[in-house]
């Protein structure tokens, strides 16, 4: 879990921020109160609750001192919008993914707490005991030191007729977690199983210094 910290942001950074977060706000509201938007597009806005995302986000840049005291994280889509990933801000994303959020939260709990406001979904509650099944893989470097990957399935969850599947890779500078929506308990809880591997396979190949043990 990365620390909270306090950042000193540039003005000029600080103001272009204001003006992308004010240009999307607007925008969004035109496509509200535009009687020609499809309801499809209507329908998404008030799903992901977009705006009021975005008003939080526009509240923390006008703060007096330009400094949030927190840490900046970020939300990523595949491209067949199946999967949402939340990461710390400014990790490289995979070519098949696509920015979708950067906030700031004081906690990588808070930041769960604002993912699934983004989706609509019910409030994060971080449970230990919903820990589905949790595995620990060593790697050793060229210097002969242990390193500890621990991988993690959480239990799925249901909102509505969506079922929900998170699970995580940490350790070694990572922390990747992701999580997985399908209709069917089954299906969602066996496609975080198979990603969560390819997840593993991914970093032995991004780090080819390590070797497993």
């Amino acid at each position: 879990m990365n620390p909270t910290l306090i950042l000193n942001i540039s003005p000029k950074f600080i103001c272009l921020l204001k003006e992308a977060v004010a240009y999307r706000i607007n925008a969004m509201q035109q496509l509200i109160d535009n009687p020609n938007t499809s309801e499809e597009a209507l329908e998404e806005i008030d799903y992901a609750n977009d705006q009021m995302v975005l008003d939080k986000v526009a509240h923390e840049l006008n703060n007096p001192n330009n400094q949030v005291e927190a840490a900046f994280y970020q939300l990523n889509r595949n491209q067949e919008n199946t999967e949402l990933k939340l990461q710390a801000f400014g990790k490289p994303i995979a070519d098949d993914e696509q920015l979708s959020l950067v906030f700031s939260a004081k906690s990588w709990e808070e930041a769960e707490q604002i993912k699934n406001q983004f989706l609509g979904f019910e409030p994060y509650k971080p449970m230990p005991e919903s820990i589905v099944a949790t595995q620990t893989h060593y790697f050793q470097d060229k210097q002969g030191i242990i390193h500890e990957i621990t991988v993690t399935i959480y239990q799925p969850q249901q909102f509505g007729n969506t079922w929900q599947c998170d699970y995580e890779l940490s350790g070694y500078g990572e922390e990747r977690y992701k999580t997985i929506r399908s209709l069917d308990s089954f299906e969602v809880t066996e496609r975080a199983i198979a990603n969560l591997k390819e997840e593993l396979k991914q970093f032995a190949l991004d780090c080819p210094s390590l070797r497993r043990v």
